[in-house]
Formats: C-alpha cells, sequence, structure tokens
C-alpha cells in the first residue's frame, strides 16, 4: 500500500518548520479534495522551481489513490534536496543541533548540497581520466584508434557520396519527366502550328478567291461608270467609288502585312521557345555533369555564361512575342466579351418574347372568355327585351280596354242623366195628375186607360202601380276580368 496522503503533508510540515522551506504552506489539512490536490501541487512545484527541473514525474492524484509508491519517495527525496539547496542559498535558520545529528554516519540536511556537488565533480573528474586512458602514453592516438576514426570518417564520406548521388538520381529523372514533358507540349505545340499554318493556306486561298471576285466586280463597275462619262452624278460616284477602292486596298494591304507578322512572330516565338528549351536542356546536362565531375569547372563557366546570354536573350524575344499574343489574346477576348453580351442580350430577348406570348396567350384566353361571356349577356339581354316587349304589348293592350271601359262610362253616365230627365218629367206628371179633380166616365160605358203612371181605379192609395220596365243593357261584349280599380292601379303605375 501507498503513503497515507496526510503523511506527505507531515513531512513537508516538518521539513519546512525545520529549514523553512516550502515557504509558503498551509498548517492545516483540507477535507475536500480539490484542496489536497492544491497542497501536494503547490509542494511538487515548489521542489520544481527551486532545483530547476524541466519536468517532475508526479501526480497529486496518484498520492490520493495510494499509487506510484516510488515517485513520491522520490519527491520526498527532492524535497529534502531542494530544502537543503534553499536553506543553504537563503541563509535560512538550520535545524538544532540534537544527539541523533552529532552520532556519526549521519549528514545533516544543510550539508547535502555541497556533497551533491562534491559527488558531481568527482564523477566529472573519473569521466576525464576515463578518456585520457584511452590515448597512448606517447600523447598520440594509439593505430587501432586511428583506424577506427578513419573508418567512420570514410564511412560517413560513403554515406554522403551515396545521399548525394541518390539526390543526382533523383534530381535526373526529374529532369527526363520535365524533358518529356517539354517534348509532349512541343508536339502540341507544333500540331497546333500546323493547323494554323493550313487553316492560313485555306484563308489565303479564299481570300484570293474574294480578291479576284472583287476585283472583277470593280473592273465590271468602272467599266459601266466610264460608258457613262456624260452624267455629272456617276462621275462623283466614281471617284468616290475609286477613292473607297484605293482605301479598301490599303487596309486589306495593312491587313495581311500584319497578319503576316503575326505569323511571322508566332514562328519566332515557337523556334524561341524550342531554343530556349534546348538550351535549358544543355544548362541541365551541364549541371548534371558539374554535379558528376565530368568537366573542369572553367570551361563550364564559360558554357554557362553563353547558354545564360543566349536565353536571356531568346527570354526577351520570347516576351515580345508574349506581350504582342497577349494584345492579339486581348482584342480576341474583346470580340468575345461582346459576343457574350450580344448572345446574352438575345436570350434576354428571347425571354421576353416568351413571356410576351404568354401573356398574349392569357389575353388571348380572357378574351375567349370575355366573349362568351358577352354572348351570354347578349342572350340575357334578348330575353329582357323580348319580356319587356310582352309588358310593353300587354301595357298597350290594358291601356286601350282602360280607354274603352272610359268610353262605356260616359255612356253609361249619359243613360244615367236621361233616365233621370225622364223620373222627374213622369214625377211631375204624376203630380199634376193627383192635383187634378176626378172625372166621369167617358162615352160608350168605355173608360179610357189611365195614363202612364196613374194608378187603375180601386188600387189603393199610395200604390204608383208597376214600375217601368228596366232599360236594356247595353253591350258588353268587351267587358275583362279586370276592375276598374285595378285598371286605373295599372294605369297610374
Amino acid at each position: 500500500t501507498g503513503f497515507p496522503p496526510k503523511f506527505v503533508h507531515d513531512v513537508a510540515l516538518l521539513v519546512s518548520a525545520a529549514t523553512g522551506f516550502p515557504p509558503s504552506i498551509s498548517e492545516d489539512w483540507p477535507e475536500s479534495r480539490e484542496g489536497k490536490l492544491d497542497v501536494l501541487k503547490g509542494i511538487a512545484d515548489a521542489v520544481q522551481s527551486t532545483l530547476g527541473l524541466q519536468g517532475l514525474d508526479f501526480t497529486p492524484a496518484d498520492v490520493l489513490k495510494g499509487k506510484e509508491v516510488p515517485k513520491t519517495l522520490k519527491l520526498l527525496q527532492l524535497l529534502a534536496i531542494a530544502a537543503a539547496r534553499d536553506s543553504g542559498k537563503n541563509g535560512a535558520p538550520q535545524a538544532p543541533t540534537t544527539a541523533a545529528s552529532k552520532r556519526p554516519g549521519l549528514t545533516r540536511a544543510g550539508d547535502m548540497a555541497q556533497i551533491l556537488e562534491a559527488v558531481a565533480s568527482i564523477l566529472h573528474r573519473a569521466m576525464e581520466l576515463q578518456a585520457s586512458r584511452r590515448d597512448g602514453g606517447d600523447g598520440h592516438s594509439s593505430p587501432t584508434r586511428q583506424m577506427e576514426s578513419h573508418y567512420r570518417k570514410l564511412q560517413e564520406q560513403l554515406q554522403d557520396e551515396v545521399a548525394q548521388t541518390e539526390r543526382v538520381q533523383s534530381r535526373t529523372e526529374e529532369l527526363k519527366q520535365q524533358v518529356n514533358e517539354c517534348r509532349a507540349v512541343l508536339a502540341e505545340r507544333n500540331a497546333q502550328l500546323e493547323e494554323v499554318r493550313n487553316a492560313e493556306v485555306n484563308a489565303k486561298k479564299r481570300k484570293q478567291e474574294l480578291q479576284q471576285q472583287l476585283a472583277t466586280l470593280r473592273d465590271d463597275l468602272v467599266h459601266r461608270a466610264y460608258t457613262m462619262e456624260g452624267n455629272a452624278e456617276v462621275t462623283q460616284l466614281r471617284m468616290q467609288f475609286e477613292e473607297l477602292s484605293k482605301r479598301c486596298n490599303g487596309a486589306a494591304d495593312a491587313k495581311a502585312r500584319l497578319s503576316d507578322e503575326v505569323k511571322r512572330k508566332q514562328q519566332q516565338q515557337v523556334e524561341a521557345e524550342t531554343n530556349m528549351e534546348k538550351k535549358d536542356m544543355e544548362v541541365k546536362r551541364l549541371r548534371l555533369r558539374l554535379a558528376e565531375g565530368l568537366e573542369p569547372g572553367g570551361v563550364q563557366d564559360e558554357e554557362l555564361l553563353d547558354l545564360h546570354a543566349d536565353k536571356e536573350k531568346w527570354d526577351m524575344q520570347v516576351a515580345t512575342l508574349e506581350e504582342q499574343l497577349r494584345q492579339i489574346n486581348e482584342a480576341d477576348d474583346a470580340e468575345r466579351g461582346r459576343e457574350t453580351s450580344i448572345m446574352e442580350t438575345r436570350k434576354l430577348q428571347e425571354s421576353k418574347h416568351q413571356d410576351a406570348q404568354m401573356q398574349l396567350q392569357v389575353i388571348i384566353e380572357e378574351r375567349d372568355g370575355l366573349r362568351e361571356g358577352m354572348e351570354l349577356l347578349w342572350k340575357e339581354k334578348t330575353e329582357v327585351d323580348e319580356q319587356l316587349e310582352d309588358v310593353a304589348n300587354g301595357y298597350t293592350s290594358l291601356t286601350e280596354r282602360y280607354h274603352d271601359k272610359i268610353e262605356e262610362g260616359r255612356e253609361l253616365d249619359e243613360q244615367i242623366a236621361q233616365y233621370e230627365a225622364l223620373r222627374q218629367m213622369m214625377q211631375e206628371t204624376y203630380e199634376k195628375v193627383r192635383a187634378s179633380p176626378p172625372t166621369n166616365g167617358h162615352t160608350n160605358g168605355s173608360s179610357a186607360p189611365p195614363e202612364h203612371g196613374h194608378p187603375p181605379p180601386g188600387a189603393p192609395p199610395g200604390d204608383d202601380g208597376p214600375p217601368p220596365p228596366p232599360p236594356p243593357p247595353a253591350d258588353d261584349a268587351g267587358s275583362s276580368h279586370y276592375s276598374d280599380e285595378e285598371f286605373e292601379e295599372y294605369h297610374d303605375e
């Protein structure tokens, strides 16, 4: 089993009481685990800083678990050494001399630093004596020692040469790979150059054909123009045409010269790149031979200088050609940019056209829907017009019947007025008859018939006789089931 954690703390307290190291250690043993770890960690850090150790193999958690007992013992030993060194440097109070410290065979903690320093010096001296004994008594190394040293040097040289050879071989392989890549690139460029040359030949042929056609047409136009010498307008146009022809010919010649110059520059660039690649290969070959030690340095330096001069000259030519090609590529890029913008504009117009087509389709569908709605509305309007016409016809017929009834009412009013006048007349006659004296019978024993309106003889007084017959009914052929109120109400409407 391991030491109890509090035992380490107690030992540290005793050492601190005797030597003053560690300087700031708490006398109380904490109850929490973190506090215990902090106390043990403080002891280990104080030992490490005092002795100047780079790293101390000590874990406080192992002390709490009772593990790694040798490491704990080592910490206690180092604690004693650090306390002795700290007390020796700072002049800390030494432990009081006791009977145990005076006993023979025991060393005080304050003397441990001097003892350790003495042991270190003795070990160092022993190592020097051991090294001096390996050499001979006359001050020279032994033959075996010399052979061993020479053998080690040869081995080192051999290793260096092998490493250098490997580097040269790897560099050679890289150069071979670069040469193959350059050859492939050169072959590709030659193929491209051949294609360009073929395209150039075809373009020249086509250009010559077009020039011949243009010359034929121009001659024909000039001939036709000469046939119309008398026309001033034709003469002016002919002069303008000749001037334009001269300008076109000059522009065509300038373009042809520029094209030839570009081709010549491209050919020079290809040749310059080829020569530069050859020079680079020669330089690499010379560097390899120089690395292998196959050629003298003076010749190689002169050749390298010549090659560098040639390389710089070709670099300048290549740079010039690349600048010209860059300008041509920029012009080509500008043309491609304009073409791209035109294509984008075309796509935009096509998208707008498609949107317009879709809108037109929607409008056509809406128009068809409105047309169908208009047809339905027209049908409804026709039906409503027919209904209105029927109502108007009914209203007209009702108005005519209403007027007929008004005429019939007027006729009935006239008949009533006539009957009222007749009644009044009969009443007056009756009053006159009643007021007249009675008469005897007439001749021949007959009696005259009573006047109309007088009661027969023997009739009871107050009886005026039978009523007059009713007037003949009027013609009611135009009557209807409608009443006057209804007609008036309908007329009022």
